[in-house]
């Protein structure tokens, strides 16, 4: 269902997989998936999450969390602190929750 873009269909198959087998790391990762396409993103995440819980090593599923929390939090972000300096002011610190940098 996914690949045809009937997300309510794929979230109904994914739900009663997980009534099965609640750790079935294809249905955890495949809810999240389909609530991004949803544009519910706090949804999408949490089920990414879910996912990582499982298998945390999985690249996909990795990346999508980073590139969530990067649009969702990172992005507007640019635009204030690109204004700020355009008028020259200070820009505050800010930190986001589940993101690090190491260089």
């Amino acid at each position: 269902w996914y690949v045809m873009q009937d997300f309510d269909k794929s979230i109904e198959d994914c739900a009663r997989v997980l009534d099965l087998k609640p750790r079935h790391f294809g249905c955890l990762s495949g809810l999240g998936m389909c609530h991004r396409a949803r544009g519910e993103g706090t949804e999408g995440l949490r089920w990414l999450r879910a996912a990582l819980q499982v298998h945390p090593c999985m690249a996909g599923p990795q990346r999508m969390v980073l590139d969530a929390i990067a649009q969702d939090h990172l992005s507007p972000r640019v635009g204030e602190v690109a204004e700020a300096l355009r008028r020259g002011t200070d820009v505050e610190a800010e930190s986001v929750e589940d993101l690090t940098c190491t260089w």
